[in-house]
């Protein structure tokens, strides 16, 4: 049951402006330029080899936009390795997630902004991961992208101007809390290229000119838009990845013809010998002509006739350089994939040569290479939209919308991490055992690398709870079923200390008191981690660890294993219990409270599918429990959710709600 919770309203009273107004913050007022001693104007030029609004610094003219866009897009489009090289980023891109950071003494005003950048990042259309795909699959080739990142008010009744066209835009932001968003991220191609805006001497970037015709130049700001680059942060244009590609392009290209032609002429020829006296006729010529053909062309259903008094061999020609042309082409296509640090894609498959260690040494650096993808993309995206947004939302002479905050968020993107294999991890601790001294932390992220083993380790009471709890399922399975359904009935509460050791065995069998193992290792007969005691308590710090009350977890009873992906939707208000005045009590009351509720529902909560959802809403201080399923198509998630009439449903991988348009007030 996922709940919506807006920001809270601004301080300050909110001015009405008009949305040009947006865009142009108010800049710093003139001081003082000079002070005894001190030099405060800035000398010199940049030295970019720039003409009237023109970069030229590649090695070929052709090269140089906007005369080189056609030449891109052709390679971009048609060269086989930079279609492998999009496809592999877009996949890796679908793995990683934004993250707005705070500082270590974050307050609630500095809280409340990360809620709001997270909601900026929902509400602009397409969503972040069409903004992400989109940088990955142009930016690392061209160079150079361009986005206009028009600003709106965050009401669902202001609309937005109209496009150039007079076309109306049907944009509406989900929230209402008046301050200033960004409504979309608009790639603007560089094949509409027409000259930079540069200040004088090029030391600055004021914005791009483009021209679409028959539509006349249009000049886009660059305090209006995203303006990414990869490659030469120096260059407005960066450094095209298509630039070495091009070359290396062409150089295959060259070898390609010369295969294919040697190829050809590798099949042989046709050698015509005369058996006798005779003339041979214009109709004698043009059938030898023909069976030539015909022999020559591999085609099913061809065949060959010669005039009488002639006879035909076909004639084999040796290629020998064709092993060695070949070749070349393979190197020619792992340089162009190398460019990005993909050449492990063609070892092994591509050529004869190659080993599994130098795939997995190669596939190490591409992961390194495209995780600094993103930390230039992240870069850039903060510096640009994160600070602008902080400007317009958080002046002390405007909105004023978090006047406590410590600091601006920084907004970063997680690392793709190279899988390791099980017995990798095996064989590293098995040798740093003795060496070095593993903490709690390292045991956490030791569990975590693992893939299936949960974070927290449990305690003691956590692994006696499991125990039980898998002992009366197995009980439960070994009994014949009745014929129908009986009704739910809560099960009686079972007694404490001594009572539950022996129902789990005596001495030797794990849980006895004389045998329970050393703190901090392994005990017991069963996998510390398991069971759903150890679940309760770590759903009860993860739901209270989020100071906005965005969400909470979602388990499975009864092993307390959490989804990966998904769309979490309540099944119905039927099943759902509050608790009241949730943060005030402790964490004993709450686990009495949420054990309580897994007995009472756990025929339907051991359905496959089903799942305990817990959600704290801060606004109303209470703690849902739910039933919940969990779908992995969200639209159908978003249309299921509205037809029970909830608020929102919760998005499992990017941890954050996405609204229905219901109301949550129908049963």
């Amino acid at each position: 049951m996922a709940i919506k919770k807006p920001l809270p309203k601004t301080k300050s009273k909110i001015k009405k402006s008009k949305p040009v107004e947006l865009a142009e913050a108010a800049g710093p007022q003139e001081k003082e330029t000079t002070r005894t001693g001190i030099k405060f104007y800035e000398a010199g030029t940049s030295g970019l080899p720039s003409w009237s609004g023109f970069v030229s610094q590649a090695y070929l003219a052709a090269l140089n936009y906007p005369q080189c866009y056609a030449e891109f897009n052709r390679i971009w489009q048609s060269m086989p390795e930079m279609r492998m090289a999009k496809n592999v980023f877009s996949t890796w891109g679908r793995q990683v997630r934004p993250v707005i950071r705070l500082g270590e003494d974050a307050n609630d005003d500095d809280k409340q902004a990360q809620e709001y950048y997270y909601q900026m990042l929902d509400d602009i259309d397409g969503g972040f991961a069409k903004l992400l795909d989109t940088y990955l699959i142009y930016t690392p080739f061209f160079g150079v992208e361009w986005l206009e990142a028009p600003m709106a008010i965050r009401d669902p009744k202001w609309v937005p101007p109209k496009d150039i066209d007079g076309e109306p835009d049907e944009w509406r932001s989900q929230y209402d809390d008046g301050l200033i968003g960004i409504r979309r991220f608009s790639h603007r191609s560089m094949a509409v290229f027409y000259k930079w805006h540069l200040t004088e001497k090029g030391k600055k970037l004021k914005g791009i000119w483009q021209q679409d015709f028959p539509n006349p130049p249009t000049r886009l700001d660059i305090n209006n838009s995203l303006h990414l680059t990869v490659g030469d942060p120096t260059s407005p244009e960066g450094l095209a990845g298509l630039i070495p590609a091009y070359r290396l392009e062409r150089l295959k290209y060259g070898y390609e013809v010369v295969l294919g032609i040697g190829s050809e002429r590798g099949a042989g020829y046709l050698k015509v010998n005369r058996t006798d006296n005779s003339t041979l006729s214009a109709g004698d010529m043009t059938a030898i002509a023909e069976a030539a053909k015909n022999i020559q062309s591999a085609q099913e259903g061809n065949y060959g006739y010669v005039p009488y008094g002639l006879e035909m061999n076909l004639v084999d020609t040796p290629f020998s350089a064709a092993g060695t042309i070949l070749e070349t082409i393979k190197l020619y296509s792992l340089l162009s994939l190398s460019i990005y640090n993909l050449q492990f894609i063609g070892l092994n498959t591509l050529t004869s040569t190659g080993a599994l260690a130098s795939v997995s040494d190669a596939s190490a650096m591409a992961v390194l290479g495209f995780n600094g993808l993103l930390d230039n993309f992240s870069q850039q995206f903060d510096n640009q939209i994160m600070k602008r947004l902080w400007k317009v939302n958080n002046d002390p002479k405007g909105m004023n919308a978090w006047p406590n905050a410590t600091g601006r968020p920084k907004f970063e993107i997680t690392h793709l991490d190279k899988e390791i294999a099980l017995a990798e991890l095996s064989q590293f601790i098995t040798a740093m055992d003795g060496i070095l001294t593993l903490g709690v932390d390292d045991m956490k992220a030791i569990r975590k690398r693992s893939g299936f083993l949960p974070e927290e380790e449990p305690s003691p009471e956590d692994v006696i709870i499991s125990a039980q709890e898998t002992r009366k399922l197995d009980q439960k399975a070994a009994q014949p079923q009745p014929a129908e359904e009986k009704p739910e009935e809560e099960e009686p509460e079972e007694e404490e200390g001594k009572a539950e050791m022996a129902e789990l065995g005596g001495p030797g069998s794990g849980f006895d008191e004389g045998h329970r193992g050393i703190p901090g290792h392994q005990g017991g007969s069963l996998p510390r981690g398991s069971g759903m005691g150890a679940s309760i308590e770590r759903a009860i710090s993860r739901t209270f660890s989020n100071a906005q009350g965005a969400g909470g977890i979602t388990i499975k009873v009864p092993n307390g294993e959490e989804p990966k992906t998904g769309y979490v939707v309540a099944t119905s208000t039927k099943w759902t219990v509050t608790v009241d005045n949730a943060k005030q009590k402790t964490r004993a009351e709450l686990k009495t409270e949420i054990k309580a509720y897994v007995k009472k529902y756990r025929s339907r909560l051991n359905q496959d599918g089903l799942y305990l959802g817990l959600w704290y809403n801060k606004k109303d201080g209470k703690l849902y429990l739910d039933i919940s399923e969990v779908l992995q198509d969200k639209e159908a998630a978003r249309k299921l959710g509205a037809s029970r009439d909830q608020i929102a449903i919760w998005d499992i991988f990017n941890k954050i709600e996405i609204p229905t348009g219901g109301s949550g007030k129908k049963g």
